[in-house]
Protein backbone atom coordinates (compact mmCIF):
# COMPACT_ATOMS: atom_id res chain seq x y z
CA UNK A 1 0.00 0.00 0.00
CA UNK A 2 3.17 2.49 1.06
CA UNK A 3 4.60 1.45 -2.64
CA UNK A 4 1.14 2.57 -4.60
CA UNK A 5 1.01 5.56 -2.23
CA UNK A 6 4.79 6.62 -2.93
CA UNK A 7 4.30 5.95 -7.29
CA UNK A 8 1.00 8.28 -7.13
CA UNK A 9 2.69 10.95 -5.19
CA UNK A 10 5.64 10.85 -7.90
CA UNK A 11 2.86 10.57 -10.80
CA UNK A 12 1.10 13.61 -9.16
CA UNK A 13 4.28 15.94 -8.76
CA UNK A 14 5.63 15.30 -12.43
CA UNK A 15 2.05 16.01 -13.77
CA UNK A 16 1.75 19.00 -11.45
CA UNK A 17 5.98 20.22 -12.66
CA UNK A 18 5.06 19.19 -16.27
CA UNK A 19 1.64 21.55 -16.19
CA UNK A 20 3.48 24.65 -14.57
CA UNK A 21 6.03 24.10 -16.84
CA UNK A 22 3.61 23.92 -20.14
CA UNK A 23 0.64 25.84 -19.19
CA UNK A 24 2.33 29.12 -19.93
CA UNK A 25 2.65 27.81 -23.74
CA UNK A 26 -0.84 26.38 -24.69
CA UNK A 27 -4.30 26.31 -23.44
CA UNK A 28 -6.03 23.78 -25.58
CA UNK A 29 -6.94 21.29 -23.21
CA UNK A 30 -9.47 23.84 -21.69
CA UNK A 31 -12.45 23.88 -23.87
CA UNK A 32 -14.95 26.39 -24.66
CA UNK A 33 -18.45 24.95 -24.34
CA UNK A 34 -21.07 25.91 -27.33
CA UNK A 35 -24.68 24.54 -27.08
CA UNK A 36 -26.64 23.07 -29.92
CA UNK A 37 -30.59 22.16 -29.67
CA UNK A 38 -31.09 19.84 -32.80
CA UNK A 39 -34.60 18.07 -34.25
CA UNK A 40 -32.54 14.44 -34.28
CA UNK A 41 -36.23 12.55 -33.92
CA UNK A 42 -39.40 13.87 -34.97
CA UNK A 43 -40.65 15.74 -37.93
CA UNK A 44 -37.56 17.15 -39.10
CA UNK A 45 -35.16 14.41 -37.87
CA UNK A 46 -33.61 14.49 -41.59
CA UNK A 47 -32.65 18.00 -41.20
CA UNK A 48 -31.47 17.48 -37.56
CA UNK A 49 -29.05 14.18 -38.62
CA UNK A 50 -27.84 16.44 -41.07
CA UNK A 51 -26.78 19.26 -39.27
CA UNK A 52 -25.06 16.80 -36.53
CA UNK A 53 -22.38 15.43 -39.18
CA UNK A 54 -21.88 19.06 -40.97
CA UNK A 55 -21.19 20.43 -37.24
CA UNK A 56 -18.67 17.34 -36.29
CA UNK A 57 -17.12 17.94 -39.65
CA UNK A 58 -16.98 21.64 -39.17
CA UNK A 59 -15.77 21.39 -35.50
CA UNK A 60 -13.07 19.17 -36.54
CA UNK A 61 -11.43 21.62 -39.36
CA UNK A 62 -12.11 24.27 -36.02
CA UNK A 63 -10.05 22.14 -33.67
CA UNK A 64 -7.41 21.32 -35.80
CA UNK A 65 -6.47 25.13 -36.80
CA UNK A 66 -7.27 25.91 -32.83
CA UNK A 67 -4.14 22.77 -31.77
CA UNK A 68 -2.13 25.00 -34.34
CA UNK A 69 -2.53 27.93 -32.80
CA UNK A 70 -2.58 26.86 -29.58
CA UNK A 71 -5.98 27.75 -28.77
CA UNK A 72 -8.97 26.32 -26.28
CA UNK A 73 -10.39 23.65 -28.28
CA UNK A 74 -14.31 24.06 -28.85
CA UNK A 75 -16.61 21.12 -27.12
CA UNK A 76 -19.87 21.06 -28.71
CA UNK A 77 -22.62 19.61 -26.26
CA UNK A 78 -25.58 18.71 -28.71
CA UNK A 79 -29.56 17.87 -27.42
CA UNK A 80 -32.51 16.41 -29.04
CA UNK A 81 -35.71 18.84 -28.90
CA UNK A 82 -37.64 15.99 -30.81
CA UNK A 83 -39.38 18.97 -32.68
CA UNK A 84 -41.45 20.14 -29.63
CA UNK A 85 -41.56 23.09 -27.57
CA UNK A 86 -41.23 21.15 -24.42
CA UNK A 87 -38.17 19.48 -25.90
CA UNK A 88 -36.44 22.62 -26.83
CA UNK A 89 -37.32 24.17 -23.01
CA UNK A 90 -35.68 21.46 -21.36
CA UNK A 91 -32.78 21.26 -23.74
CA UNK A 92 -32.00 24.82 -22.84
CA UNK A 93 -32.37 24.64 -19.57
CA UNK A 94 -30.14 22.10 -19.21
CA UNK A 95 -27.36 23.42 -21.65
CA UNK A 96 -27.60 26.72 -19.69
CA UNK A 97 -27.72 25.64 -15.97
CA UNK A 98 -25.58 22.35 -15.95
CA UNK A 99 -23.20 22.99 -18.91
CA UNK A 100 -23.08 26.62 -18.40
CA UNK A 101 -22.84 27.61 -22.26
CA UNK A 102 -22.71 31.18 -23.40
CA UNK A 103 -24.33 30.50 -26.94
CA UNK A 104 -26.34 27.73 -28.63
CA UNK A 105 -26.81 27.00 -32.61
CA UNK A 106 -30.67 26.11 -32.89
CA UNK A 107 -33.49 25.51 -32.22
CA UNK A 108 -34.47 25.02 -35.77
CA UNK A 109 -38.23 25.13 -35.87
CA UNK A 110 -39.88 28.54 -35.23
CA UNK A 111 -42.31 27.79 -32.43
CA UNK A 112 -39.51 26.11 -30.64
CA UNK A 113 -37.02 28.85 -31.03
CA UNK A 114 -40.10 31.14 -29.93
CA UNK A 115 -40.64 29.01 -27.41
CA UNK A 116 -36.98 29.17 -25.95
CA UNK A 117 -35.97 33.23 -26.43
CA UNK A 118 -37.59 34.20 -22.84
CA UNK A 119 -35.21 31.70 -20.94
CA UNK A 120 -32.32 32.32 -23.17
CA UNK A 121 -32.80 36.58 -22.81
CA UNK A 122 -33.48 36.07 -18.83
CA UNK A 123 -30.08 33.97 -18.29
CA UNK A 124 -28.19 36.61 -21.29
CA UNK A 125 -27.63 33.25 -23.65
CA UNK A 126 -26.94 34.12 -27.32
CA UNK A 127 -29.39 31.66 -29.54
CA UNK A 128 -28.49 31.27 -33.83
CA UNK A 129 -31.04 29.61 -35.29
CA UNK A 130 -30.07 27.76 -38.68
CA UNK A 131 -33.92 26.65 -39.64
CA UNK A 132 -36.79 29.40 -37.58
CA UNK A 133 -37.92 31.86 -40.46
CA UNK A 134 -40.90 33.72 -38.33
CA UNK A 135 -40.89 37.35 -38.56
CA UNK A 136 -41.64 37.08 -34.61
CA UNK A 137 -38.18 35.98 -34.15
CA UNK A 138 -37.35 39.86 -35.45
CA UNK A 139 -38.33 40.92 -31.90
CA UNK A 140 -37.88 37.86 -29.70
CA UNK A 141 -34.36 39.43 -27.80
CA UNK A 142 -31.53 40.91 -28.42
CA UNK A 143 -29.69 37.67 -27.75
CA UNK A 144 -31.76 36.05 -30.66
CA UNK A 145 -30.21 35.65 -34.27
CA UNK A 146 -30.44 33.41 -37.33
CA UNK A 147 -28.50 32.49 -39.87
CA UNK A 148 -31.81 31.88 -42.09
CA UNK A 149 -33.52 34.26 -44.00
CA UNK A 150 -36.84 36.00 -42.25
CA UNK A 151 -40.06 34.43 -43.58
CA UNK A 152 -40.64 37.83 -44.64
CA UNK A 153 -38.26 38.20 -47.14
CA UNK A 154 -39.37 34.63 -48.68
CA UNK A 155 -42.90 35.77 -48.48
CA UNK A 156 -42.13 38.51 -50.52
CA UNK A 157 -40.22 37.29 -53.32
CA UNK A 158 -42.73 34.24 -53.26
CA UNK A 159 -46.27 36.51 -53.64
CA UNK A 160 -43.93 38.39 -56.50
CA UNK A 161 -43.65 34.95 -58.04
CA UNK A 162 -47.35 34.48 -57.88
CA UNK A 163 -48.03 37.89 -59.26
CA UNK A 164 -45.62 37.76 -62.41
CA UNK A 165 -46.58 34.31 -63.71
CA UNK A 166 -50.71 34.00 -62.06
CA UNK A 167 -51.83 36.85 -61.61
CA UNK A 168 -55.96 37.09 -60.94
CA UNK A 169 -55.89 33.27 -60.98
CA UNK A 170 -57.36 30.78 -58.40
CA UNK A 171 -55.36 30.63 -55.19
CA UNK A 172 -55.49 28.29 -52.17
CA UNK A 173 -52.31 28.32 -49.55
CA UNK A 174 -51.97 25.22 -47.92
CA UNK A 175 -49.83 25.54 -45.10
CA UNK A 176 -48.82 23.81 -41.57
CA UNK A 177 -50.53 25.26 -38.83
CA UNK A 178 -47.99 26.60 -36.43
CA UNK A 179 -45.90 29.72 -35.59
CA UNK A 180 -43.68 28.81 -39.36
CA UNK A 181 -46.70 28.08 -41.66
CA UNK A 182 -49.32 30.59 -40.15
CA UNK A 183 -46.30 33.12 -40.35
CA UNK A 184 -45.26 32.68 -44.27
CA UNK A 185 -49.00 32.51 -45.22
CA UNK A 186 -50.17 35.37 -43.45
CA UNK A 187 -46.70 37.73 -45.20
CA UNK A 188 -47.77 36.12 -48.40
CA UNK A 189 -51.47 37.28 -48.14
CA UNK A 190 -50.39 40.64 -47.06
CA UNK A 191 -47.78 41.12 -49.95
CA UNK A 192 -50.37 40.02 -52.81
CA UNK A 193 -52.07 43.02 -54.49
CA UNK A 194 -53.90 40.69 -56.96
CA UNK A 195 -55.35 37.39 -56.46
CA UNK A 196 -58.91 35.63 -57.14
CA UNK A 197 -60.60 33.36 -54.92
CA UNK A 198 -57.94 32.86 -52.44
CA UNK A 199 -58.86 29.46 -50.34
CA UNK A 200 -56.60 29.10 -46.90
CA UNK A 201 -56.38 25.93 -45.99
CA UNK A 202 -54.62 24.90 -42.80
CA UNK A 203 -53.95 21.51 -41.40
CA UNK A 204 -52.12 19.92 -38.61
CA UNK A 205 -48.55 19.57 -37.68
CA UNK A 206 -49.37 15.48 -37.04
CA UNK A 207 -51.33 15.09 -40.53
CA UNK A 208 -50.36 12.56 -42.83
CA UNK A 209 -53.68 12.15 -44.95
CA UNK A 210 -54.41 15.24 -47.11
CA UNK A 211 -57.31 13.48 -49.48
CA UNK A 212 -59.72 16.10 -47.85
CA UNK A 213 -58.16 19.35 -48.00
CA UNK A 214 -57.15 18.42 -51.88
CA UNK A 215 -60.67 17.86 -52.66
CA UNK A 216 -61.84 21.01 -51.54
CA UNK A 217 -59.01 22.44 -53.41
CA UNK A 218 -60.08 20.99 -56.31
CA UNK A 219 -63.80 21.18 -55.85
CA UNK A 220 -63.08 25.27 -55.97
CA UNK A 221 -61.19 25.39 -59.29
CA UNK A 222 -57.85 26.47 -58.08
CA UNK A 223 -55.39 27.09 -60.57
CA UNK A 224 -52.55 27.84 -58.32
CA UNK A 225 -51.06 26.36 -54.91
CA UNK A 226 -48.71 28.03 -52.79
CA UNK A 227 -47.94 24.88 -50.23
CA UNK A 228 -46.00 26.03 -46.76
CA UNK A 229 -44.56 22.81 -44.97
CA UNK A 230 -41.91 20.07 -43.85
CA UNK A 231 -41.47 16.69 -44.76
CA UNK A 232 -45.10 16.26 -45.20
CA UNK A 233 -45.54 17.91 -48.57
CA UNK A 234 -43.95 14.55 -49.80
CA UNK A 235 -47.72 13.09 -49.03
CA UNK A 236 -49.78 16.21 -50.08
CA UNK A 237 -48.10 16.22 -53.76
CA UNK A 238 -47.81 12.63 -54.16
CA UNK A 239 -51.82 12.50 -52.77
CA UNK A 240 -52.61 15.23 -55.23
CA UNK A 241 -51.50 13.51 -57.97
CA UNK A 242 -53.62 10.52 -57.44
CA UNK A 243 -56.55 13.37 -57.65
CA UNK A 244 -55.62 14.50 -60.80
CA UNK A 245 -55.13 17.37 -59.46
CA UNK A 246 -54.15 19.53 -62.40
CA UNK A 247 -52.45 22.86 -60.62
CA UNK A 248 -48.97 25.19 -60.82
CA UNK A 249 -47.33 25.10 -57.60
CA UNK A 250 -45.42 27.42 -55.61
CA UNK A 251 -43.30 26.74 -52.79
CA UNK A 252 -40.57 27.13 -49.74
CA UNK A 253 -37.51 27.20 -49.40
CA UNK A 254 -37.92 23.93 -47.52
CA UNK A 255 -38.04 22.51 -51.15
CA UNK A 256 -34.14 23.59 -51.28
CA UNK A 257 -32.78 20.07 -51.01
CA UNK A 258 -32.55 17.21 -53.69
CA UNK A 259 -32.86 14.12 -51.39
CA UNK A 260 -36.14 15.32 -50.56
CA UNK A 261 -37.01 16.00 -54.23
CA UNK A 262 -36.03 12.68 -54.82
CA UNK A 263 -38.34 10.95 -52.21
CA UNK A 264 -41.27 13.17 -53.72
CA UNK A 265 -40.88 12.17 -57.07
CA UNK A 266 -42.47 13.14 -60.45
CA UNK A 267 -45.81 15.11 -58.37
CA UNK A 268 -43.16 18.34 -57.57
CA UNK A 269 -42.13 18.99 -61.34
CA UNK A 270 -42.34 22.24 -62.23
CA UNK A 271 -42.49 23.76 -58.45
CA UNK A 272 -41.13 27.24 -58.29
CA UNK A 273 -39.95 28.76 -55.22
CA UNK A 274 -37.62 31.24 -53.05
CA UNK A 275 -34.31 29.31 -51.87
CA UNK A 276 -31.25 31.06 -50.05
CA UNK A 277 -28.09 30.52 -52.46
CA UNK A 278 -26.40 27.00 -51.72
CA UNK A 279 -23.31 26.18 -53.77
CA UNK A 280 -22.46 23.10 -53.65
CA UNK A 281 -19.62 22.66 -56.28
CA UNK A 282 -18.22 25.67 -54.41
CA UNK A 283 -18.02 24.38 -50.85
CA UNK A 284 -16.35 20.91 -52.33
CA UNK A 285 -13.94 23.05 -53.85
CA UNK A 286 -13.46 25.63 -50.78
CA UNK A 287 -13.89 23.84 -48.13
CA UNK A 288 -12.31 20.41 -48.96
CA UNK A 289 -11.80 19.50 -45.34
CA UNK A 290 -14.84 20.31 -44.26
CA UNK A 291 -16.87 18.35 -47.02
CA UNK A 292 -15.15 15.01 -46.75
CA UNK A 293 -15.49 14.96 -43.39
CA UNK A 294 -19.40 15.86 -43.26
CA UNK A 295 -19.35 12.97 -45.78
CA UNK A 296 -18.05 10.91 -43.85
CA UNK A 297 -20.44 11.63 -40.51
CA UNK A 298 -22.83 11.71 -42.54
CA UNK A 299 -22.62 8.55 -44.39
CA UNK A 300 -22.40 10.42 -47.83
CA UNK A 301 -25.79 12.19 -47.23
CA UNK A 302 -26.48 15.43 -49.39
CA UNK A 303 -25.22 19.12 -47.72
CA UNK A 304 -29.00 20.65 -47.34
CA UNK A 305 -29.17 24.51 -46.47
CA UNK A 306 -30.23 24.42 -42.79
CA UNK A 307 -27.26 22.03 -42.25
CA UNK A 308 -25.01 24.47 -43.97
CA UNK A 309 -26.91 27.49 -42.04
CA UNK A 310 -25.70 25.40 -38.34
CA UNK A 311 -22.34 25.55 -39.73
CA UNK A 312 -21.91 29.15 -40.18
CA UNK A 313 -23.21 29.65 -37.37
CA UNK A 314 -20.70 27.68 -35.76
CA UNK A 315 -17.88 29.40 -37.49
CA UNK A 316 -19.06 32.81 -36.98
CA UNK A 317 -18.56 32.01 -33.12
CA UNK A 318 -15.37 30.42 -33.67
CA UNK A 319 -14.30 33.66 -35.51
CA UNK A 320 -15.51 35.93 -32.32
CA UNK A 321 -14.57 33.39 -29.27
CA UNK A 322 -10.57 33.19 -29.50
CA UNK A 323 -8.21 32.61 -26.72
CA UNK A 324 -11.06 32.14 -23.72
CA UNK A 325 -14.55 31.75 -22.65
CA UNK A 326 -16.61 34.91 -23.33
CA UNK A 327 -19.91 35.45 -21.46
CA UNK A 328 -23.43 35.73 -23.58
CA UNK A 329 -23.08 39.12 -23.10
CA UNK A 330 -19.91 39.83 -24.83
CA UNK A 331 -20.37 37.41 -27.74
CA UNK A 332 -24.17 39.00 -28.84
CA UNK A 333 -22.17 42.08 -28.70
CA UNK A 334 -19.45 40.70 -31.16
CA UNK A 335 -22.60 39.25 -33.48
CA UNK A 336 -24.19 42.60 -34.09
CA UNK A 337 -20.77 43.71 -35.54
CA UNK A 338 -20.62 40.74 -37.96
CA UNK A 339 -20.49 42.65 -41.37
CA UNK A 340 -19.86 40.13 -44.87
CA UNK A 341 -18.77 37.35 -43.23
CA UNK A 342 -17.40 34.48 -45.85
CA UNK A 343 -19.17 31.66 -44.89
CA UNK A 344 -19.76 28.20 -46.92
CA UNK A 345 -23.39 29.62 -47.66
CA UNK A 346 -21.73 33.01 -48.97
CA UNK A 347 -21.56 36.12 -47.54
CA UNK A 348 -23.92 37.22 -44.86
CA UNK A 349 -24.16 40.02 -41.91
CA UNK A 350 -26.30 40.61 -39.20
CA UNK A 351 -28.96 43.37 -38.79
CA UNK A 352 -29.88 45.46 -35.48
CA UNK A 353 -32.77 42.96 -35.02
CA UNK A 354 -29.90 39.68 -35.41
CA UNK A 355 -31.50 38.54 -38.42
CA UNK A 356 -29.11 37.39 -41.37
CA UNK A 357 -28.75 39.65 -44.48
CA UNK A 358 -27.60 37.12 -47.85
CA UNK A 359 -29.25 37.20 -51.09
CA UNK A 360 -32.14 35.03 -52.15
CA UNK A 361 -32.83 32.95 -55.51
CA UNK A 362 -35.65 31.56 -57.35
CA UNK A 363 -35.94 27.77 -58.13
CA UNK A 364 -37.52 25.33 -59.69
CA UNK A 365 -37.96 21.14 -60.44
CA UNK A 366 -36.92 20.27 -64.07
CA UNK A 367 -36.64 16.94 -64.67
CA UNK A 368 -36.64 15.56 -61.22
CA UNK A 369 -33.58 18.20 -60.21
CA UNK A 370 -33.42 21.62 -58.36
CA UNK A 371 -32.70 24.08 -61.35
CA UNK A 372 -31.95 28.06 -61.34
CA UNK A 373 -35.72 29.31 -62.55
CA UNK A 374 -35.47 31.42 -66.34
Amino acid sequence: MKNKIIIFLISFCCASLLGAIYGCKTNINNSINVGAILPLSGKMANYGKSSHAALQAMLEVINNERKEKSLPLIELIIEDDQMEVKGGVNSINKLIQKDKVPCVIGPYASSITLGVAPIAEQNKTVIISPGSTSTDISSAGDYIFRTVLSGEYESRVSASLYQQLYNGKNLAVMYINNDYGINLKDNFLKTLSNANRILEIPYDEKETQFVSFLTKIKAAKTEVIYLIGYNEMMQIYQQAKELNLNVKWLGTAQLGTQSLIDQIGSSVEGTIFPSWELNLDAIKTNNTEFYTLFQKYSDNAELDPFAANAVDALSILNSIIKDKPMTGEEIKNELYKVKDFKGITGVLSFDKNGDVLRTISVKTIHNGKIEDFR
